[in-house]
C-alpha cells in the first residue's frame, strides 16, 4: 500500500514538474519567436496565451509546494487568503498584458518611424497636455531655461521606443490599493498572532470544571454503592457460613436464614442503583476525557487569535469568505464577500477594456508609446472603500482577549 502511494506521489510530482517546465519553456520560446521576427501573433491572442502560461506556472508552483492546485493562495495559516487571490489576479493581468504589448512592439520593424510632422505634432500635444504650454516660442521668451527643459522632456516622450508602455495613474492606484491591503492584512495577522484569547479558554475551562464536578459526584456515588454492595455481600456470605456450622439449633438456623434473606433483598434493591451509578460514572469520565481532548485539538488550531490548519491539505476555497479568528472562522465575513465581488467585477470590466485596446494594432504599435486604459474614479473609489472596510473589520478582534 505504501509503495503504491509513493508511486502515485512520484507520478504526480513528475506531472507538476512537467507543467512548470512547459510553462517556462513556453514563455521563453514565445519570446524568442517574437523577438526574432519568425512569426507574428495578434496582441489580443498573445495576451491570452501569456495569461494562460503564467497561470499554469502559478498553479504548478502551488501544486508542487503543498499539493493543492490553488496552493499559491495558501498562506502561513494553511488557509486560503483573499488578499493573496487579489494580488495574484492583478499580477496575472498586468504582467501578461505588459509582456504581450512589449513583445509585439519589440519585434523587428514593428514600430514605424514617424514623419517629422507627426513628431512635431506629438511634441506640441505633450507640451500642451503635460506641461501646460500652448506656445513654446512665447514661453521661451519668458523663461528660456524652463522652456529648454520642457522641450527635452517632449523630445524624450516623442522618441520611438518599444517599451514605452504607460500605466495610467488609476491603474497604479488600484495596484497600490491591492498591495497595501495585502501588506496591511499580513500586519494585522502578525499582531493578532501575538495576542492570547480568553474567550475559548474560559468556555473550555468552565465546561471542564463542570465536567469534573459531575465526574467527582458520580464517582463518589458509585464508590459508596459499590462499598455498600460489598458489605451486604459479606454479610450474606457470613450468614450462609454461620448457618452451615454443625450443632446450630433450629432457632439459630432460622435467624441465620433471616439474615440471608434480608441481605439478599437489600442486594437486589441496591444492584439496579449500582448498575446505574456505574453507567453514570463511566459516561461522566468519558465526557471529561472528551472535553480535555477537544481542548487539546482546539488549542492546536490557533495561533494567538488566528484560526490555523494543521496542514495545507485542510485549506479550502471557502476560507476566502470566512473569518480569520477562532471566534468567527465558522462565520461568513461580509467584508470579504463584498471585496471579492468588487475585485472580480473590476478585473472583468478592466480586462474587457484591455481586450478592446489590444485589438487595435495601430494603438498598440504607435511609435510614441501606448497608454493602457484608465480606470474611472468611481471604480477606484469602490475598490478603496471595499479594501478599507475589509481592513477595518479585520483589525477588530472578534475573539475575547487578555
Amino acid at each position: 500500500m505504501e509503495s503504491k502511494q509513493q508511486d502515485t506521489t512520484l507520478s504526480k510530482n513528475h506531472w507538476v514538474s512537467a507543467g512548470a517546465f512547459l510553462s517556462i519553456m513556453g514563455l521563453v520560446i514565445l519570446a524568442v519567436i517574437l523577438l526574432t521576427g519568425v512569426a507574428r501573433v495578434q496582441t489580443l491572442y498573445l495576451w491570452g496565451i501569456l495569461a494562460v502560461l503564467i497561470t499554469l506556472l502559478l498553479l504548478t508552483i502551488g501544486q508542487k509546494a503543498n499539493g493543492k492546485w490553488y496552493g499559491v493562495l495558501i498562506d502561513v495559516r494553511n488557509r486560503v487568503s483573499l488578499s493573496r487571490l487579489q494580488i495574484t489576479l492583478w499580477t496575472i493581468i498586468v504582467v501578461s498584458v505588459y509582456l504581450a504589448i512589449g513583445l509585439n512592439r519589440a519585434m523587428p520593424h514593428a514600430i514605424k518611424q514617424p514623419t517629422a510632422e507627426e513628431t512635431e505634432q506629438c511634441k506640441a500635444e505633450f507640451l500642451k497636455n503635460s506641461e501646460g504650454i500652448d506656445d513654446i516660442n512665447q514661453f521661451r521668451s519668458k523663461n528660456q531655461a524652463a522652456a529648454a527643459l520642457a522641450l527635452e522632456r517632449a523630445n524624450d516622450h516623442c522618441t520611438p521606443e518599444p517599451l514605452k508602455i504607460y500605466f495610467p495613474t488609476e491603474l497604479l492606484l488600484a495596484l497600490g490599493i491591492s498591495t497595501a491591503s495585502f501588506a496591511g492584512s499580513t500586519l494585522v495577522q502578525s499582531i493578532k498572532r501575538n495576542k492570547r484569547s480568553i474567550g475559548l479558554i474560559t468556555e473550555i475551562k468552565r465546561k471542564m470544571e463542570d465536567a469534573e464536578k459531575v465526574f467527582k459526584a458520580k464517582e463518589e456515588n458509585f464508590n459508596t454503592l459499590r462499598n455498600s454492595l460489598a458489605d451486604l455481600t459479606n454479610v450474606r456470605a457470613n450468614a450462609v457460613q454461620q448457618k452451615t456450622v454443625p450443632g446450630r439449633t433450629p432457632e439459630e438456623q432460622k435467624k441465620d436464614q433471616n439474615e440471608i434473606d434480608k441481605a439478599e433483598l437489600q442486594i437486589n434493591n441496591l444492584t439496579p442503583q449500582f448498575n446505574q451509578a456505574k453507567k453514570d460514572h463511566e459516561e461522566s469520565k468519558a465526557n471529561l476525557e472528551k472535553i480535555r481532548t477537544d481542548w487539546e485539538i482546539e488549542d492546536k488550531k490557533k495561533e494567538g487569535l488566528l484560526k490555523v490548519n494543521d496542514s495545507p491539505q485542510q485549506a479550502s476555497l471557502g476560507d476566502i469568505f470566512q473569518g480569520d479568528e477562532i471566534g468567527n472562522y465558522q462565520l461568513i465575513d461580509l467584508s470579504k464577500v463584498q471585496m471579492f465581488f468588487f475585485t472580480v467585477a473590476i478585473i472583468i470590466s478592466y480586462g474587457a477594456t484591455l481586450g478592446r485596446l489590444l485589438e487595435n494594432s495601430a494603438a498598440v504599435l504607435h511609435p510614441f508609446g501606448v497608454n493602457l486604459p484608465a480606470f474611472s474614479a468611481t471604480l477606484n473609489g469602490l475598490l478603496g472603500i471595499s479594501h478599507a472596510g475589509y481592513l477595518a473589520v479585520k483589525s477588530v478582534d472578534q475573539t475575547k482577549t487578555e
